[in-house]
């Protein structure tokens, strides 16, 4: 019980304490300045801008030229806020934009009056990383709680390494399962006629994917890198379903991820070994 009740409430203060300075700072950095982040969680701006970033948008410059990247409410939905770049400026001041991952512009122009500011900074995988960190800080507190019940109230005592590792565990599945950042790819287009198909990918997630189209010939198939999208136009040859392609995707990884994956699994019970020899 040393450990859960030293190196493990050490390690939950800490956690705990940095999540919530980064929360406050977050609170209060559009009270005090003119910045404010915004968390990117769709794919429309892959590659430039990987799902899971954290876009720090300056709040007075809202005048932009084309290939600045704004951050803007849609016509007529105030509750939401988009991150695409610039095309152009129109003679009534309003801008068209377009994200990049994505075939066609934007079907609206946006006002200024409806221009929150400029992207002037993006932090990769920021914001997945937050998220994980706040889980994990969730899920140390629940651990530490339950301890303290079955120690003061039940009189019981509780399994320490057995919390670390489940601690361990929810956070890995909530990393890899919810916020998906290993494998997310999403068909986003596909032009379908009776002799070819146009398929268009976009995979945002950290693992590269292979996209093929089942039933078809081998040159219906294309390997798509992490954060990049994939377009490619095949013959058909299985038509007898007119005007449908099933696209299906499957996760191509490399050797580095293979390694990063074995590290992840091995680190609860390399904890577990650590506090064994501490």
């Amino acid at each position: 019980m040393t450990y859960v009740r030293t190196h493990w409430h050490r390690l939950l203060t800490i956690l705990g304490a940095g999540v919530g300075l980064f929360l406050l700072a977050i609170v209060l950095l559009p009270v005090y300045s003119p910045y404010t982040l915004y968390e990117v969680r769709t794919a429309s701006m892959v590659p430039r801008i990987p799902v899971g970033s954290i876009a720090v948008v300056n709040r007075s410059r809202t005048h932009a030229v084309p290939g600045h990247i704004i951050a803007f409410h849609p016509p007529g939905d105030p509750s939401q806020t988009f991150t695409h770049v610039v095309v152009s400026v129109n003679p009534d001041g309003s801008y068209t934009t377009h994200g990049v991952a994505n075939i066609y512009d934007d079907p609206w122009t946006v006002a200024p009056k409806d221009t929150v500011g400029t992207v002037i900074r993006i932090f990769p995988w920021l914001g997945w990383g937050i998220a994980t960190l706040t889980a994990a800080a969730l899920l140390s507190l629940l651990a530490f709680l339950i301890h303290e019940l079955l120690h003061r109230v039940l009189h019981a005592e509780a399994n320490g390494k057995f919390l670390v590792i489940t601690v361990l565990a929810l956070t890995c599945i909530y990393l890899f399962d919810i916020e998906r950042p290993l494998i997310n790819a999403n068909v986003e287009f596909t032009a379908i006629s009776a002799t070819h198909a146009s398929v268009h990918v976009i995979n945002s997630g950290w693992i590269p994917v292979r996209a093929f189209v089942p039933h078809e010939m081998h040159q219906a198939s294309q390997i798509i890198p992490s954060n990049a999208t994939g377009n490619w136009t095949f013959q058909r040859f299985n038509s007898s379903i007119e005007g449908t392609v099933q696209v299906n995707v499957s996760p191509v990884p490399t050797l580095a991820d293979w390694i990063i994956f074995l590290c992840l699994l091995l680190l609860p019970f390399g904890l577990v070994l650590w506090e064994r020899k501490h």
